[in-house]
């Protein structure tokens, strides 16, 4: 609209990212869309406008709960040239008019009690009895001091422990490491011993060569 004032319908519908047929439409109505829509009416003539009010309404009113299939038979006898097809009008005519000129219907609310969103108590006090559910009840707690010594006892077990493990470890890789240096010791005794038996089977091969010669 601000740029429609100084400008054309093209020029303001391209300054406006619109179209310029919408621009022009725009122009003729400025409703929107939906407040333009029209409201639908009946675009077949109405099969039971000439005797609904005259003949149905006083049946429902004498005999509230007649149903509707009976209404439309004795209509299609009193009336031959009745569609079957208008069946389903009458059905909702029916309806509608038990809706608005009816009995009074019960009101009911329903009361669906979802578990842990509601409660209702009478603030009665049920301790006295002494009634438990097996499956809910547990021990008593045992005072804190009671708990306190628990906790230091399993405190101590566990620094226990702790070092009765270290102790196996540090055993364990002694041991492994007194058995690495016995076979270290045992493998340069071998060696040593081999070396000197070698030396001697040498001097003995030169003095036996050096006597042939």
């Amino acid at each position: 609209m601000t740029f429609r004032q100084t400008d054309g319908p093209a020029v303001s519908a391209a300054k406006a990212a619109i179209s310029t047929p919408t621009a022009y439409r725009f122009e003729q109505d400025h409703r929107l869309p939906s407040s333009r829509q029209r409201v639908r009416g009946r675009r077949r003539p109405d099969p039971l406008a000439e005797f609904f009010d005259v003949e149905v309404v006083p049946m429902l009113t004498a005999a509230p709960g007649l149903r509707a299939v009976a209404i439309f038979d004795e209509m299609r006898r009193r009336h031959p040239d009745l569609p079957a097809g208008a069946r389903r009008t009458l059905e909702r005519r029916i309806r509608s008019w038990r809706a608005l000129h009816g009995a009074d219907q019960e009101v009911i609310f329903r009361q669906v009690h979802e578990p842990g969103r509601m409660g209702l108590s009478d603030f009665t006090n049920m301790a006295d009895l002494g009634v438990t559910d097996p499956r809910r009840c547990r021990p008593p707690r045992p005072p804190r001091h009671d708990l306190r010594n628990q906790r230091r006892q399993l405190s101590t077990a566990r620094c226990t422990r702790a070092k009765t493990q270290n102790r196996r470890a540090a055993t364990e890789l002694r041991d492994n490491q007194r058995s690495r240096h016995c076979v270290a010791q045992r493998q340069s005794t071998f060696n040593l011993e081999l070396a000197s038996d070698n030396r001697t089977r040498h001097r003995r091969w030169r003095c036996g060569h050096s006597f042939s010669c």
